[in-house]
């Protein structure tokens, strides 16, 4: 195997590895914490203002707390990860594992807990009585805030994701990419159709629900350049990249570039079918 394949197969193993965000998060955190509690120039009384002013028992019970939470933050999001994995797993397909194991959101709010408590954890045993590392419990909390921030935008995420359109939607982005080039090719009926076809069809650019046809606006350009508009496809329908979505007849040859840009930016794709032109 070539080092190119080598390093891929490196790069993929790492993506599904669910430890290697979290366990990197936590030692830069750790690493943090002793800089932080070693350095005397950030306890100067200068940057005092704003900063955790309580003794030595409260930075500890602080710390202690932060840190418990954070644990048991990160067993309980770990539980209810396993769980929807096993049920999404056995409801549509095994590749769903696979996608949440790479999924960036997830790896990041484990780290993120992660570090919350190694940070903690490694200030904790730097706090004396003769010396508090006021800057680092601040920053502890901080952490608290930010680690609840990402937990908060991951359950929303879950949610979005566990629908059967994002799971086939992810699973068929992965199937592309595995191809040769990492892109879909045109059907031969459409290489066939954007062959033969005088007028000027504006394709898809990705593949999903037609979510949204800008008609207002699709029929104003078709009737400044003197030509009619046609929607070959209608909201709702499952579309690839490169099927036809609007053919406009009789239109000049200089004006087609302009018009594809505008016409293309009418028509919008989502993995999501959407109610708004979709009432079905």
């Amino acid at each position: 195997m070539s080092i190119q394949g080598r390093l891929g197969r490196l790069v993929d193993a790492t993506r599904e590895s669910l430890w290697v965000v979290p366990a990197t998060l936590g030692a830069l955190a750790a690493v943090l914490a002793e800089i932080l509690a070693r350095s005397d120039v950030l306890r100067d009384d200068a940057i005092s203002s704003g900063v955790f002013s309580g003794d030595a028992g409260a930075a500890r019970s602080v710390l202690a707390t932060v840190a418990t939470s954070a644990l048991t933050v990160l067993g309980v999001t770990l539980t209810i990860t396993l769980a929807v994995l096993a049920l999404t797993a056995q409801a549509y397909s095994p590749r769903a594992i696979r996608r949440f194991l790479r999924d960036p959101v997830l790896q990041w709010v484990v780290g993120m807990l992660l570090a919350t408590a190694a940070f903690s954890l490694t200030t904790l045993r730097q706090a004396q009585e003769d010396d508090v590392p006021a800057l680092s419990v601040t920053l502890s909390i901080v952490f608290v805030f930010v680690a609840l921030g990402f937990l908060v935008a991951f359950f929303h995420h879950v949610a979005r994701e566990i629908r059967v359109e994002s799971i086939i939607a992810s699973i068929h982005s992965d199937a592309i990419a595995a191809l040769p080039g990492g892109r879909e090719s045109l059907s031969a009926d459409a290489n066939e159709l954007l062959a033969s076809e005088p007028a000027l069809v504006v394709t898809a650019r990705a593949t999903g629900h037609l979510v949204w046809l800008d008609d207002e606006r699709i029929a104003r350009l078709a009737a400044a350049s003197g030509g009619t508009a046609e929607a070959v496809a209608c909201p709702g329908a499952w579309v690839r990249r490169g099927d036809p979505i609007i053919r406009l007849r009789n239109v000049d040859e200089a004006e087609r570039p302009r018009l594809t840009r505008r016409l293309t930016s009418a028509i919008s794709i989502a993995t999501h079918r959407s109610i708004r032109q979709d009432p079905q």
